[in-house]
């Protein structure tokens, strides 16, 4: 996400220098998060997902009543999980709705590079104390898990599960073979997360633009 917010900041230049609107597709093929999480830290416009629908006309309207205050340039963040030609598509829509210049680009896995942030290597550190502390207490087949502030080891095909769960993509048959006491802290668990992104959602068509 460091390495997206560094390469859209120079991408702003252009679109200040050209008074346009530049839609970025940044990965997340079946999650939003680094979409919604780097709208925030870049003040776009939206960031479009696949989890919550995106209001148009309100874009639309921010967008126009924006540039009439002055602003020259606007950016809007797609995950790459809305599809192979969405971001053309939505460029397209976009200057013909609102008349503003906008141009695609698509950062593709020039993002996973560049050197891991402090907190990278601080929250690796972290995870791998947290492992080798629970290797040693006899606890095997965890990942580690950061949930607020906290690192918690989880069992790996219940992490798993969760990831399924939070994708749509676990099966009846699979749902059915949980323990219902164990299904019930896995739904939570993603009831959570969709809540955050509901409010990372929020302040991005609320506040930033």
């Amino acid at each position: 996400m460091n390495t997206v917010v560094s390469l859209v900041d120079k991408l702003r230049d252009t679109s200040e220098s050209h008074s346009r609107c530049t839609v970025v597709e940044v990965m997340g093929r079946d999650a939003g998060d680094i979409a919604l999480q780097t709208s925030i830290a870049l003040g776009a416009v939206t960031a479009i997902i696949r989890e919550i629908p995106t209001d148009f006309d309100h874009v639309i309207e921010k967008m126009v009543e924006a540039r009439k205050g002055g602003k020259r340039n606007f950016i809007i963040i797609t995950a790459e999980g809305m599809g192979k030609e969405y971001g053309e598509e939505l460029s397209a829509m976009i200057e013909e709705r609102s008349g503003i210049e906008t141009r695609f680009a698509r950062l593709a896995h020039i993002q996973r590079g560049g050197a891991p942030t402090l907190r990278d290597r601080l929250l690796a550190t972290q995870m791998g104390c947290a492992a080798v502390e629970n290797l040693i207490a006899g606890q095997m087949k965890q990942v580690m898990c950061l949930r607020g502030n906290n690192i918690v080891a989880m069992d790996i095909f219940d992490a798993l599960t969760v990831d399924k769960l939070m994708k749509n993509k676990l099966k009846p048959e699979e749902e059915e073979a949980i323990p219902p006491n164990k299904l019930y802290e896995m739904k939570r668990i993603v009831a959570d997360k969709q809540a955050y992104k509901k409010y990372l959602n929020y302040i991005i068509d609320h506040i930033t633009l």
